[in-house]
């Protein structure tokens, strides 16, 4: 019914970028995909991520470490490091030792590259780079004209939407984009939808004629929003299908050389202020603390001025008038 995948993004940037052996003991994301066929059954003890679009994409994912897996990454690099420390003085010794019998026997031969002081040097990936899920372009779940549906069985916990694209030739939200949960038992769905902009970033409904290509490829916003009907899948239990609730992820690396880009803004969760990313929830919480503070203040100030006026009516006085401001002229 399934078709196991492990991390091909993953995989693949292991592949090409050579990282210290403890990285290799961290397992790449786990997934597998569900194949579009009649019967489908999903397990409800298991997580699934539903992905909408409005054409064949490859959609990429970071599933966010939790703080004790990052945690034991962090002893994995603290381990790592000192075992090349300890290693770095043999292997520094052997490198003159190779390059004074070139030199005694006048050998033409390249000399061999110095091993680097892994003090001031040493290399350690970042566990996101492990917990990358790509999904699409290929083996949709569903299709119809202009839809397109992908459904994975994936590991629970908090996934960040990390762009669109084949790694190496993809587009990195790296500068802004929103994370949401995904669950055990339920079916979390978005839609990314490809928006086509005018010169000033502002959404149009097709380019002009005579866009040039390259205007019409830079020229594209990536947005994420509820599904449309279509994602709600026959096949799938409907109250299995829960709409991703999206919060503000701050910028992400881009980690595999990626075109950068950023999220279209989300109503009322993301926006920008020119290059700042703005949680638009966390301001306006922010805002009205503010505001509760504020009014709180002011009602400990008349309260304790109501308290002083009541005193000094008990004891036949008046309560003493507030000072004149620096500016108010002098009688």
């Amino acid at each position: 019914m399934r078709q196991a995948i492990l991390g091909i993004s993953a995989a693949f940037f292991a592949s090409i970028v050579t990282f210290p052996v403890f990285a290799q003991q961290l397992e790449p994301l786990q997934a597998a995909r569900i194949k579009d066929k009649d019967d489908v059954v999903l397990d409800p003890n298991k997580a699934y991520l539903l992905v909408e679009s409005d054409q064949p994409i490859t959609s990429n994912f970071i599933r966010l470490p939790t703080d004790a897996e990052r945690e034991n990454w962090e002893l994995q690099r603290t381990s790592a490091l000192q075992e090349a420390i300890e290693e770095y003085p043999d292997k520094f010794a052997k490198y003159q030792r190779k390059l004074e019998n070139i030199r005694k026997n006048g050998s033409r031969v390249s000399p061999p590259t110095p091993p680097l002081d892994p003090e001031t040097s040493f290399g350690w990936p970042e566990i996101e780079q492990y917990r990358t899920l790509s999904m699409g372009p290929l083996h949709r779940f569903a299709k119809q004209k202009n839809q397109s549906l992908y459904l994975y069985e994936v590991e629970a916990g908090q996934y960040a939407f990390y762009g669109t694209g084949f790694f190496g030739f993809n587009d990195c939200m790296c500068m802004g984009t929103v994370s949401f949960p995904v669950a055990a038992g339920a079916v979390t769905t978005l839609r990314v939808h490809m928006q086509k902009l005018d010169a000033a970033g502002n959404v149009i409904e097709s380019f002009p004629e005579g866009l040039s290509s390259t205007d019409q490829m830079t020229r594209v916003g990536i947005a994420l929003m509820p599904p449309t009907e279509f994602g709600y899948d026959p096949r799938i239990p409907r109250e299995m299908i829960k709409a991703a609730e999206f919060q503000v992820v701050g910028r992400l690396g881009n980690w595999f050389g990626g075109r950068v880009h950023r999220l279209a803004p989300v109503d009322g969760i993301l926006a920008y202020d020119k290059d700042r990313i703005v949680d638009v929830r966390a301001e306006e919480e922010a805002r009205m603390l503010a505001e509760t503070k504020a009014q709180a203040v002011e009602e400990a100030r008349v309260a304790a001025q109501a308290t002083v006026q009541a005193a000094m009516d008990e004891a036949g006085q008046s309560a003493p008038k507030e000072e004149l401001a620096d500016d108010t002229p002098a009688m």
